[in-house]
Protein backbone atom coordinates (compact mmCIF):
# COMPACT_ATOMS: atom_id res chain seq x y z
CA UNK A 1 0.00 0.00 0.00
CA UNK A 2 1.33 3.22 -1.03
CA UNK A 3 2.73 5.37 1.72
CA UNK A 4 1.70 8.99 1.18
CA UNK A 5 3.18 10.77 3.93
CA UNK A 6 6.64 9.13 3.15
CA UNK A 7 9.49 12.09 2.71
CA UNK A 8 9.51 11.19 -0.91
CA UNK A 9 6.03 11.53 -1.90
CA UNK A 10 5.81 15.06 0.74
CA UNK A 11 8.61 16.21 -2.12
CA UNK A 12 6.62 15.42 -4.84
CA UNK A 13 3.61 16.49 -4.24
CA UNK A 14 4.96 19.53 -2.38
CA UNK A 15 6.82 20.18 -6.64
CA UNK A 16 3.45 19.64 -7.92
CA UNK A 17 1.38 22.58 -5.68
CA UNK A 18 4.44 24.70 -6.53
CA UNK A 19 4.19 24.53 -9.95
CA UNK A 20 0.08 24.53 -9.13
CA UNK A 21 0.20 28.12 -7.48
CA UNK A 22 2.46 29.74 -9.73
CA UNK A 23 0.33 28.76 -12.84
CA UNK A 24 -2.74 29.81 -11.46
CA UNK A 25 -0.98 32.97 -9.81
CA UNK A 26 -0.24 34.11 -13.05
CA UNK A 27 -3.39 33.68 -14.57
CA UNK A 28 -4.94 35.45 -11.82
CA UNK A 29 -2.24 38.62 -11.89
CA UNK A 30 -3.30 38.66 -15.66
CA UNK A 31 -6.92 38.56 -14.50
CA UNK A 32 -6.62 41.47 -12.32
CA UNK A 33 -4.21 43.62 -14.36
CA UNK A 34 -6.15 43.49 -17.70
CA UNK A 35 -9.04 44.80 -15.55
CA UNK A 36 -7.59 47.48 -13.89
CA UNK A 37 -9.68 49.55 -16.25
CA UNK A 38 -12.78 48.83 -13.94
CA UNK A 39 -11.21 50.22 -10.57
CA UNK A 40 -10.32 53.21 -12.56
CA UNK A 41 -13.87 53.70 -13.59
CA UNK A 42 -14.64 54.46 -9.79
CA UNK A 43 -11.54 56.65 -9.25
CA UNK A 44 -12.20 59.12 -12.01
CA UNK A 45 -16.07 59.42 -11.49
CA UNK A 46 -17.55 57.61 -14.44
CA UNK A 47 -18.90 54.81 -11.97
CA UNK A 48 -20.72 55.71 -8.90
CA UNK A 49 -19.52 53.41 -5.87
CA UNK A 50 -22.42 51.75 -3.96
CA UNK A 51 -22.42 49.42 -1.34
CA UNK A 52 -22.97 46.14 -3.33
CA UNK A 53 -19.35 46.53 -5.15
CA UNK A 54 -17.99 45.49 -1.67
CA UNK A 55 -17.50 42.81 -2.14
CA UNK A 56 -16.34 42.57 -5.31
CA UNK A 57 -13.29 44.49 -4.41
CA UNK A 58 -12.88 42.38 -0.78
CA UNK A 59 -12.99 39.43 -2.56
CA UNK A 60 -10.72 40.63 -5.08
CA UNK A 61 -7.95 41.92 -3.59
CA UNK A 62 -8.01 38.56 -0.62
CA UNK A 63 -7.17 36.29 -3.50
CA UNK A 64 -4.72 38.29 -4.65
CA UNK A 65 -3.62 38.31 -0.69
CA UNK A 66 -3.69 34.49 -0.89
CA UNK A 67 -1.82 33.91 -3.55
CA UNK A 68 1.07 36.13 -2.46
CA UNK A 69 1.10 34.08 0.39
CA UNK A 70 0.90 30.79 -0.77
CA UNK A 71 4.12 31.74 -2.97
CA UNK A 72 5.95 33.33 0.19
CA UNK A 73 5.24 30.65 1.71
CA UNK A 74 6.48 27.70 -0.88
CA UNK A 75 9.45 29.44 -2.31
CA UNK A 76 11.66 31.69 0.53
CA UNK A 77 14.56 29.08 2.18
CA UNK A 78 16.39 31.71 3.62
CA UNK A 79 15.30 31.58 7.13
CA UNK A 80 12.35 29.50 9.02
CA UNK A 81 9.45 31.21 8.76
CA UNK A 82 6.49 31.70 11.65
CA UNK A 83 4.65 29.14 8.87
CA UNK A 84 1.40 28.89 11.52
CA UNK A 85 0.72 32.53 10.89
CA UNK A 86 1.45 32.43 7.13
CA UNK A 87 -1.17 29.16 7.21
CA UNK A 88 -3.77 31.83 9.51
CA UNK A 89 -3.48 34.59 6.99
CA UNK A 90 -3.79 32.35 3.55
CA UNK A 91 -6.69 30.94 5.32
CA UNK A 92 -8.18 33.96 6.06
CA UNK A 93 -7.53 34.97 2.18
CA UNK A 94 -9.26 32.03 0.90
CA UNK A 95 -12.70 32.42 3.11
CA UNK A 96 -12.99 35.86 2.48
CA UNK A 97 -12.72 35.53 -1.36
CA UNK A 98 -14.69 32.33 -1.57
CA UNK A 99 -17.16 33.92 0.64
CA UNK A 100 -17.21 37.11 -1.33
CA UNK A 101 -17.65 34.77 -4.77
CA UNK A 102 -21.50 33.92 -3.41
CA UNK A 103 -22.67 37.24 -1.56
CA UNK A 104 -21.88 38.81 -4.97
CA UNK A 105 -24.29 35.73 -6.57
CA UNK A 106 -26.79 36.73 -3.61
CA UNK A 107 -26.60 40.03 -3.99
CA UNK A 108 -27.79 39.52 -7.77
CA UNK A 109 -30.34 37.48 -6.76
CA UNK A 110 -31.77 40.05 -3.91
CA UNK A 111 -32.35 42.94 -6.49
CA UNK A 112 -34.10 40.55 -8.87
CA UNK A 113 -36.24 39.85 -5.77
CA UNK A 114 -36.97 42.57 -4.82
CA UNK A 115 -38.67 44.21 -2.52
CA UNK A 116 -39.59 40.22 -1.26
CA UNK A 117 -37.75 40.34 2.03
CA UNK A 118 -38.32 36.96 3.20
CA UNK A 119 -36.32 35.98 -0.17
CA UNK A 120 -33.41 38.34 1.10
CA UNK A 121 -33.44 37.27 4.78
CA UNK A 122 -33.43 33.83 3.55
CA UNK A 123 -29.80 34.44 1.61
CA UNK A 124 -28.40 36.48 4.04
CA UNK A 125 -29.10 33.66 6.16
CA UNK A 126 -27.06 31.23 3.68
CA UNK A 127 -24.29 34.12 3.46
CA UNK A 128 -23.65 34.36 6.81
CA UNK A 129 -23.60 30.54 7.54
CA UNK A 130 -20.73 29.83 5.03
CA UNK A 131 -18.85 32.34 6.52
CA UNK A 132 -19.30 31.27 10.04
CA UNK A 133 -17.99 27.67 8.77
CA UNK A 134 -14.58 29.40 7.75
CA UNK A 135 -14.57 31.42 11.13
CA UNK A 136 -13.07 28.71 13.43
CA UNK A 137 -9.84 28.14 10.64
CA UNK A 138 -8.69 31.60 10.60
CA UNK A 139 -9.16 31.65 14.62
CA UNK A 140 -5.90 31.16 16.73
CA UNK A 141 -8.03 30.57 19.88
CA UNK A 142 -6.66 27.29 22.14
CA UNK A 143 -10.64 26.95 22.59
CA UNK A 144 -11.77 26.83 19.42
CA UNK A 145 -8.69 24.62 17.89
CA UNK A 146 -9.13 21.71 20.67
CA UNK A 147 -13.33 21.74 19.41
CA UNK A 148 -12.95 21.29 15.58
CA UNK A 149 -9.96 21.00 13.30
CA UNK A 150 -9.41 23.84 10.93
CA UNK A 151 -10.67 23.67 7.51
CA UNK A 152 -7.39 24.55 5.73
CA UNK A 153 -4.29 22.60 6.54
CA UNK A 154 -1.59 24.02 8.96
CA UNK A 155 2.07 24.85 7.66
CA UNK A 156 5.61 23.91 9.21
CA UNK A 157 8.51 24.58 8.12
CA UNK A 158 10.72 21.21 7.25
CA UNK A 159 13.64 20.03 5.36
CA UNK A 160 12.00 17.30 3.68
CA UNK A 161 10.78 20.19 1.05
CA UNK A 162 13.34 22.18 0.96
CA UNK A 163 13.38 24.37 3.92
CA UNK A 164 9.70 25.76 3.37
CA UNK A 165 6.74 25.65 4.30
CA UNK A 166 4.52 23.15 3.38
CA UNK A 167 1.21 21.84 4.99
CA UNK A 168 1.65 19.56 7.90
CA UNK A 169 -1.64 18.86 9.08
CA UNK A 170 -4.35 17.54 7.10
CA UNK A 171 -7.56 19.62 7.17
CA UNK A 172 -10.43 18.46 9.26
CA UNK A 173 -14.04 17.15 8.49
CA UNK A 174 -14.74 21.37 8.48
CA UNK A 175 -13.21 21.33 4.83
CA UNK A 176 -15.41 19.00 3.24
CA UNK A 177 -18.42 20.09 4.92
CA UNK A 178 -17.65 24.07 4.16
CA UNK A 179 -17.16 23.17 0.59
CA UNK A 180 -20.13 21.26 0.41
CA UNK A 181 -22.40 24.11 1.56
CA UNK A 182 -20.58 26.76 -0.80
CA UNK A 183 -21.36 24.04 -3.65
CA UNK A 184 -25.11 23.70 -2.04
CA UNK A 185 -25.87 27.52 -1.20
CA UNK A 186 -24.91 28.58 -4.79
CA UNK A 187 -27.18 25.79 -6.21
CA UNK A 188 -30.01 27.17 -4.16
CA UNK A 189 -29.22 31.06 -5.09
CA UNK A 190 -28.72 30.03 -8.91
CA UNK A 191 -32.14 28.19 -8.66
CA UNK A 192 -33.98 31.27 -7.20
CA UNK A 193 -32.68 33.58 -10.01
CA UNK A 194 -33.29 31.23 -12.85
CA UNK A 195 -36.96 30.85 -11.52
CA UNK A 196 -37.48 34.77 -10.64
CA UNK A 197 -35.74 35.08 -14.51
CA UNK A 198 -38.18 32.88 -16.19
CA UNK A 199 -40.91 34.08 -14.42
CA UNK A 200 -40.57 37.06 -16.64
CA UNK A 201 -41.51 35.77 -19.93
CA UNK A 202 -39.70 38.02 -21.23
CA UNK A 203 -36.46 36.80 -23.38
CA UNK A 204 -34.41 39.76 -23.34
CA UNK A 205 -30.65 39.96 -23.42
CA UNK A 206 -30.27 41.26 -19.64
CA UNK A 207 -32.40 37.98 -18.77
CA UNK A 208 -29.79 36.00 -21.26
CA UNK A 209 -26.90 37.26 -19.79
CA UNK A 210 -27.72 37.16 -16.38
CA UNK A 211 -29.19 33.02 -16.64
CA UNK A 212 -25.63 32.47 -18.88
CA UNK A 213 -23.35 33.97 -16.51
CA UNK A 214 -24.61 32.76 -13.16
CA UNK A 215 -24.58 29.03 -15.39
CA UNK A 216 -21.03 29.47 -15.62
CA UNK A 217 -19.92 30.44 -12.08
CA UNK A 218 -22.05 27.50 -10.80
CA UNK A 219 -20.61 25.22 -13.00
CA UNK A 220 -17.19 26.45 -12.14
CA UNK A 221 -17.42 27.05 -8.71
CA UNK A 222 -19.30 23.07 -8.23
CA UNK A 223 -15.99 21.66 -10.69
CA UNK A 224 -13.31 22.91 -8.39
CA UNK A 225 -14.68 22.43 -5.17
CA UNK A 226 -15.08 18.48 -5.87
CA UNK A 227 -11.95 17.45 -5.97
CA UNK A 228 -11.11 19.89 -2.33
CA UNK A 229 -14.10 17.94 -0.35
CA UNK A 230 -13.13 14.44 -2.07
CA UNK A 231 -9.50 14.95 -0.96
CA UNK A 232 -10.19 16.04 2.38
CA UNK A 233 -12.67 13.71 3.20
CA UNK A 234 -9.88 11.06 2.53
CA UNK A 235 -7.13 12.49 4.05
CA UNK A 236 -4.51 10.94 2.03
CA UNK A 237 -1.73 13.89 2.75
CA UNK A 238 -1.72 17.13 3.71
CA UNK A 239 -0.42 18.53 0.40
CA UNK A 240 -2.52 16.75 -1.49
CA UNK A 241 -5.92 17.95 0.34
CA UNK A 242 -4.59 21.67 -0.34
CA UNK A 243 -3.14 21.26 -3.73
CA UNK A 244 -7.15 22.23 -5.41
CA UNK A 245 -7.62 25.10 -2.58
CA UNK A 246 -5.32 27.77 -4.92
CA UNK A 247 -7.07 27.15 -8.06
CA UNK A 248 -10.51 26.71 -6.52
CA UNK A 249 -10.26 30.03 -4.77
CA UNK A 250 -8.82 31.83 -7.91
CA UNK A 251 -11.19 30.08 -10.79
CA UNK A 252 -14.44 30.97 -8.81
CA UNK A 253 -13.23 34.94 -7.98
CA UNK A 254 -12.57 35.16 -11.65
CA UNK A 255 -15.91 34.08 -12.61
CA UNK A 256 -17.90 35.78 -9.91
CA UNK A 257 -15.71 39.00 -10.79
CA UNK A 258 -16.51 38.93 -14.31
CA UNK A 259 -20.32 38.51 -13.55
CA UNK A 260 -20.09 41.72 -11.64
CA UNK A 261 -17.86 43.47 -14.29
CA UNK A 262 -20.32 42.23 -17.25
CA UNK A 263 -23.52 43.36 -15.66
CA UNK A 264 -22.05 46.46 -15.05
CA UNK A 265 -21.24 47.58 -18.42
CA UNK A 266 -24.40 46.28 -19.60
CA UNK A 267 -25.79 48.40 -16.98
CA UNK A 268 -23.91 51.50 -18.48
CA UNK A 269 -25.05 50.78 -21.89
CA UNK A 270 -27.95 53.11 -23.51
CA UNK A 271 -31.05 52.71 -22.59
CA UNK A 272 -32.52 51.27 -25.86
CA UNK A 273 -29.75 48.13 -25.59
CA UNK A 274 -32.40 46.52 -22.66
CA UNK A 275 -35.18 47.02 -25.38
CA UNK A 276 -34.03 44.37 -27.74
CA UNK A 277 -36.31 41.50 -27.87
CA UNK A 278 -38.11 42.63 -25.27
CA UNK A 279 -42.38 44.69 -25.44
CA UNK A 280 -42.19 47.96 -25.37
CA UNK A 281 -45.53 49.44 -24.41
CA UNK A 282 -47.00 52.61 -24.79
CA UNK A 283 -50.39 53.66 -23.68
CA UNK A 284 -52.11 57.19 -23.77
CA UNK A 285 -54.82 57.92 -21.08
CA UNK A 286 -54.88 61.68 -21.04
CA UNK A 287 -58.28 61.48 -23.39
CA UNK A 288 -60.74 60.09 -21.22
CA UNK A 289 -63.08 59.04 -24.75
CA UNK A 290 -60.16 56.92 -26.14
CA UNK A 291 -57.37 54.64 -24.45
CA UNK A 292 -54.66 53.07 -26.88
CA UNK A 293 -51.77 50.86 -25.82
CA UNK A 294 -49.00 50.30 -28.33
CA UNK A 295 -46.94 47.20 -28.53
CA UNK A 296 -43.95 46.92 -30.37
CA UNK A 297 -40.70 44.36 -30.33
CA UNK A 298 -37.22 45.51 -31.70
CA UNK A 299 -34.68 43.10 -32.57
CA UNK A 300 -32.60 45.63 -34.49
CA UNK A 301 -29.00 45.97 -32.81
CA UNK A 302 -28.68 49.02 -30.68
CA UNK A 303 -26.33 51.31 -33.41
CA UNK A 304 -30.55 51.34 -35.09
CA UNK A 305 -31.69 53.53 -31.70
CA UNK A 306 -30.43 56.73 -33.13
CA UNK A 307 -32.17 59.86 -34.45
CA UNK A 308 -32.18 59.29 -38.52
CA UNK A 309 -32.62 55.42 -38.62
CA UNK A 310 -35.55 54.45 -36.26
CA UNK A 311 -36.20 50.67 -34.67
CA UNK A 312 -37.80 48.10 -37.26
CA UNK A 313 -40.97 47.18 -35.53
CA UNK A 314 -41.51 43.31 -36.43
CA UNK A 315 -44.58 43.18 -34.19
CA UNK A 316 -46.93 45.85 -33.19
CA UNK A 317 -50.62 45.81 -32.60
CA UNK A 318 -53.21 49.25 -31.61
CA UNK A 319 -56.02 48.40 -29.36
CA UNK A 320 -58.44 51.11 -29.16
CA UNK A 321 -60.68 50.80 -26.29
CA UNK A 322 -64.03 53.07 -25.83
CA UNK A 323 -65.75 52.43 -23.09
CA UNK A 324 -69.46 53.85 -23.80
CA UNK A 325 -69.19 52.24 -27.29
CA UNK A 326 -70.46 48.69 -28.31
CA UNK A 327 -67.49 48.92 -29.97
CA UNK A 328 -65.14 47.50 -27.17
CA UNK A 329 -61.89 46.92 -28.80
CA UNK A 330 -60.43 47.25 -32.44
CA UNK A 331 -56.96 46.29 -34.16
CA UNK A 332 -55.94 49.02 -36.65
CA UNK A 333 -52.64 48.88 -38.88
CA UNK A 334 -50.02 51.00 -36.64
CA UNK A 335 -48.49 52.51 -40.47
CA UNK A 336 -52.14 54.10 -40.93
CA UNK A 337 -51.92 58.06 -39.74
CA UNK A 338 -53.57 58.05 -36.57
CA UNK A 339 -56.67 60.89 -35.80
CA UNK A 340 -56.77 62.10 -32.78
CA UNK A 341 -60.07 61.20 -31.04
CA UNK A 342 -62.51 63.48 -31.02
CA UNK A 343 -63.83 64.54 -27.59
CA UNK A 344 -67.60 62.88 -26.86
CA UNK A 345 -68.78 66.65 -25.69
CA UNK A 346 -67.21 68.83 -28.98
CA UNK A 347 -69.59 69.82 -31.01
CA UNK A 348 -69.32 67.87 -34.38
CA UNK A 349 -70.45 69.37 -38.29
Amino acid sequence: MTDFNSPSHMSHYKDVLVKVVHTFAGLYFWEVVTSLDFEWSFFSGRRRFTWPMIPYFLGRYSALFTIFGHIFALNSTSTPHNCQAISIAVAIGAMISSSCATTNLAIRTMALWKPNQHIAFFLWLLVAGYWALGIPGTSTSPFLSTLIKPPVASFIHTTITGGTCVPSQAPGPLLAAAVTYFMWTNLVVFGLNAYKLFKTHTKSNLVELLIVDDLIFILIATLTNIPIAALAALGLNPILSELFVCPSSVLATIAANRVVRRLKAFDSQPPANNLIGAPLYISNSSSPAYKYTAVFTCSDPPSAFTPRQPPRVIRSSWQIRAPRSPLREMVIDPHAPLLAPRSPTSAGP
